[in-house]
């Protein structure tokens, strides 16, 4: 097993590299018949080529129909485990915020998810209060929260308060238990999540420096002490276009003999 680790901020483009890299090792596989990642990133398994036409495959689609699809065809060769996952799915069972847009397009990310921010000022001691101030800026308790301010301050502030490494290792726990050839996290946050996987001789890091928003949330900085010489690949993919990201992750994953460079269609 190799377990690929995509580092960044969010926009970065870890989940658009993740994605190239199902495309090429499910078409090497055979399990798919080829594939194409538009210019959003987004792949589609091509059956007719003339017309460019064929199924679209979101990773994250969590559709019971495509889950199914992928467990039987495609989970032996490649999976893909979230840091976040069982947040997400907390933060959806639980607290009722809708999976397919904690999921989705960042401006899906950016909706109100119902949750005031009332829920956490009243729970949380005063030195936290004061360091979401400091990065949210002034909240009102009646003022909702967006899905993604709701899963970063749940997440850091609450989950991590409770147990540091929970998201990290519950992660570590599901990756190594896949038995996929390839496993790959697209959401290492903090430096003792970063650690626990560092650890391991079979991870590839992979670092990419996009940082589109500048975000200041803990969720967003907690590598900024990490030196790039301990990632496997660093990628400034800051002015470039996502296509030659993408092409710098299959060539550096070809290069560690991860990926074959024989019999592919696919075209990124």
């Amino acid at each position: 097993m190799t377990i690929i680790l995509f580092c960044g901020g969010k926009q970065s483009g870890k989940t658009t590299a993740a994605t190239a890299v199902y495309a090429y090792k499910l078409t090497q596989a055979g399990a798919i018949p080829n594939a194409r990642i538009d210019d959003s990133g987004k792949m589609s398994i091509v059956y007719d080529k003339v017309n460019n036409t064929g199924i679209y495959f979101d990773i994250d689609n969590k559709d019971p129909d495509f889950l199914k699809f992928k467990r039987e065809y495609c989970d032996k060769y490649i999976s893909h485990v979230g840091f976040a996952d069982y947040l997400k799915n907390t933060c959806s069972n639980l607290f009722g915020l809708d999976y397919q847009k904690i999921t989705g397009t960042n401006e899906q990310k950016q909706e109100l998810c119902g949750i005031t921010w009332g829920s956490f000022l009243s729970l949380l001691s005063k030195k936290h209060v004061a360091k979401l101030k400091q990065i949210y800026g002034q909240k009102e308790h009646d003022e909702y929260m967006t899905n993604r301010e709701f899963m970063e301050v749940f997440g850091t502030f609450v989950c991590r308060e409770i147990k540091e490494d929970c998201h990290a290792q519950s992660a570590y726990n599901e990756i190594v238990s896949s038995g996929s050839e390839i496993v790959m996290s697209t959401d290492c946050r903090f430096e003792n999540e970063f650690e626990i996987f560092e650890k391991d001789p079979n991870v590839l890091k992979i670092r990419l420096k996009r940082d589109v928003f500048k975000s200041n949330a803990l969720s967003e900085r907690g590598l900024d002490n990490i030196d790039d010489g301990r990632f496997d690949l660093v990628i400034d993919n800051q002015d470039m276009s996502m296509a030659q990201k993408n092409n710098i992750v299959i060539e550096f994953l070809i290069e560690a003999g991860v990926l074959s460079n024989k019999d592919i269609e696919v075209e990124v």
